[in-house]
């Protein structure tokens, strides 16, 4: 399995979190702060690693990380957008919530799973 053999998630100075394969980066984030919160930026994985558990992973480490930062940590789901709809399950099923205005999902602290 492929998590076995992942180096691990790296936190990287100013917030960015890295991925790595064998050594390869092959996923990546960043967060910024902004009103009180946390924002998480797009949510990358190199297509050939997708569907392998690797951002569920990563995005668990960041929820850890930035919760010494903020009690709220946030990202934009626009379930508008055909597959953004399987997103925003997915980002629900970590624990964060709809903020009802149908752009900002939001996890606080506490909440998480």
């Amino acid at each position: 399995m492929l998590l076995n053999h992942i180096y691990g998630i790296v936190y990287y100075m100013n917030r960015r979190y890295l991925v790595k394969h064998e050594g390869v980066a092959v996923g990546s984030t960043s967060v910024i702060d902004q009103d009180g919160a946390s924002i998480i930026k797009v949510i990358m994985i190199v297509p050939e690693y997708r569907g392998k558990g690797l951002a569920a992973k990563m995005l668990k480490r960041v929820i850890s990380k930035e919760f010494t930062h903020n009690p709220i940590i946030k990202l934009e789901c626009r379930p508008d957008k055909g597959m953004e709809s399987r997103v925003k399950q997915w980002y629900e099923r970590l624990g964060f919530k709809s903020t009802g205005d149908g752009k900002w999902m939001e996890l606080r602290k506490g909440a998480a799973k």
